[in-house]
């Protein structure tokens, strides 16, 4: 129940954040209406007066007095224009300033929304976007495309014993490793609760079954140390996998399924362990039918 009702917060505060961003953008868009709307009036106005001086200056024989109003007038005319401008270029390099500021803010805020808040890699929404995209490459590359379904093994009893802010970093070490472990084409994030996704872009499923086996082993050779009471403690986890190769008649949701059947497997068979799921018989007669 806390979990969900933090969920809603975010939620909330997620909308009300977007909004305040979208009538800040209203607000320059009336604000810089308004301005140009307000100099050219007044600019409008200036030339209208100027232009009225110029004809008053019709009635004048004495060629000395018309050229020195007419000196005056062009002078007054070129303040006002050089006035005009300074004031756009003052009025464009405001807004600019502020169109970049709430740039920057909707950039931060969309990288909120696609980044899992604990573990600071790519959340579960972001994942699905990802899956469409990286096997719709796959097939218009006609690559090979692996999907390893990644859960902590005894997650429940590392809160138990260590407590959920030990819970939280064992959650936290696990995504920096399985993200350091990828290379640049491929794709990791938190799938939900203690279950992670990877990617492996070209990878079949022998080459991401070896890969991952060695995954597994530094992840189970490896500690996470940290002091309580003053007491030095350390928590060692294991972790199950579960993978699964794109095939032509497959969509997303059966690649991620047989992965979830992989990782199920490989947690019955006593954990910390890599198994693969090939498409059932019956799927791969539909495939050629």
């Amino acid at each position: 129940v806390g979990a969900c009702e933090h969920y809603l917060r975010r939620l909330q505060q997620d909308h009300t954040s977007r909004e305040a961003e979208l009538v800040d953008m209203v607000g320059i868009l009336r604000e810089a209406a308004a301005r140009l709307i307000g100099d050219s009036s007044d600019f409008n106005t200036q030339l209208i007066s100027s232009a009225g001086r110029l004809k008053m200056m019709s009635g004048l024989e004495d060629i000395r007095d018309l050229k020195k109003q007419l000196s005056v007038e062009v002078t007054s005319l070129e303040r006002v224009v050089e006035d005009k401008k300074a004031r756009d270029e003052a009025a464009v390099s405001k807004l600019s300033e502020r169109v970049q500021v709430l740039q920057a803010d909707l950039i931060k805020a969309e990288e909120q929304a696609s980044t899992d808040a604990l573990t600071k890699i790519p959340n579960r929404g972001t994942f699905d976007r990802t899956l469409a995209k990286m096997i719709e490459a796959s097939r218009k590359a006609n690559s090979a495309l692996t999907l390893a379904m990644i859960d902590v093994d005894h997650f429940k009893k590392v809160n138990d014993t260590h407590g959920h802010p030990i819970g939280d970093r064992v959650l936290i070490c696990t995504a920096e490793w399985l993200r350091t472990a990828i290379r640049h084409t491929d794709f990791v994030a938190r799938y939900g609760g203690e279950e992670f996704a990877m990617l492996l872009d070209g990878a079949d499923l022998a080459q991401a079954e070896v890969r991952l086996k060695q995954v597994l082993e530094e992840i189970s050779t490896r500690s996470f140390e940290y002091e309580m009471n003053g007491e030095r403690r350390s928590v060692r986890f294991t972790v199950s996998c579960g993978v699964s190769q794109l095939q032509p008649q497959d969509s997303g949701q059966d690649l991620v399924q047989r992965a979830d059947q992989g990782l199920y497997e490989a947690k019955q068979k006593g954990r910390n362990r890599v198994v693969t799921r090939k498409p059932s018989r019956f799927a791969r007669l539909l495939s050629r039918s």
